[in-house]
């Protein structure tokens, strides 16, 4: 803005001037959520762009932020805290076998979430990944990355309140056999009313999931032998799908 000149340094610190180079005001901007890398003087204060942490490494992702700033440092939308209190693992797990992978589907994984602010919350995201899928051409350009996440909107919670939230399924792929293992997974939260969340120490919870052999499923082939028009003998061969038993094949006899 035209009259001023605002100053980000490489330890954070920000000095705003006006048109005579005087001093407006200082501060320091204490924020290890936040990665700072851009700023602008505005009418009010200052704007600053960067990037948003959340959860805790490895388990965590950013996003690109624009924010707004009086000239001494307040943020009016840094009072959000919003925290992971604990995993319900679900015994609720489907497998089965696609283009030489394992598909592992999840259903109805709880998890209680608190809101540690002084403001009602709205909205936020719980976030898991899986491990990166490798590179299947050389053209690829990197590892496939396996990043869910669900949104949670009008929960109206109130500052110091929990309540237990469900997500319904999702489904991530494995390149080995993962049945009969414990898979450890980790859940974090993020975008707390789309605004970054100042205590990331809190957003991550983990629980251990079982998959078992029992809910192994055959591929879908998309091949039908009913209804049978020819009334002839038709013969269908399928590979068992359990690598931990020999491989086997099984012969389907229709005949109308």
């Amino acid at each position: 803005m035209e009259g001023k000149v605002a100053v980000l340094t490489e330890s954070n610190h920000v000095y705003l001037y006006d048109h005579d180079l005087l001093p407006i005001s200082d501060f320091q901007l204490d924020y290890s959520h936040l990665t700072f890398k851009n700023i602008v003087p505005d009418q009010d204060g200052i704007v600053l762009a960067g990037d948003h942490h959340y959860g805790v490494f490895p388990n965590g992702n950013g996003a690109v932020f624009i924010k707004k700033y009086a000239s001494d440092g307040f943020d009016p939308f840094a009072q959000r805290d919003i925290g992971l209190a604990f995993i319900q693992p679900t015994s609720d797990i489907d497998v089965w076998p696609q283009d030489g992978k394992y598909k592992v589907r999840f259903h109805d994984v709880k998890f209680q979430v608190f809101n540690y602010a002084d403001t009602v919350l709205n909205s936020f995201r719980v976030n898991v990944r899986f491990p990166d899928l490798p590179m299947e051409w050389p053209m690829q350009p990197s590892p496939i990355p396996q990043h869910f996440f669900k949104q949670f909107n009008n929960l109206n919670l109130e500052p110091g309140q929990s309540t237990t939230l469900t997500w319904d399924e999702f489904t991530a792929t494995f390149v080995d056999y993962p049945s009969g293992t414990n898979l450890e997974l980790c859940f974090w939260s993020s975008m707390p009313d789309g605004k970054s969340d100042i205590n990331t120490s809190n957003d991550v919870a983990c629980g251990d999931f079982f998959v078992n052999d029992e809910e192994i499923q055959a591929e879908k082939t998309g091949f039908n032998i009913y209804p049978n028009r020819l009334r002839l003998p038709v013969r269908y061969t399928s590979t068992l799908v359990n690598p931990q038993k020999p491989r086997s094949k099984y012969s389907i006899r229709s005949v109308g």
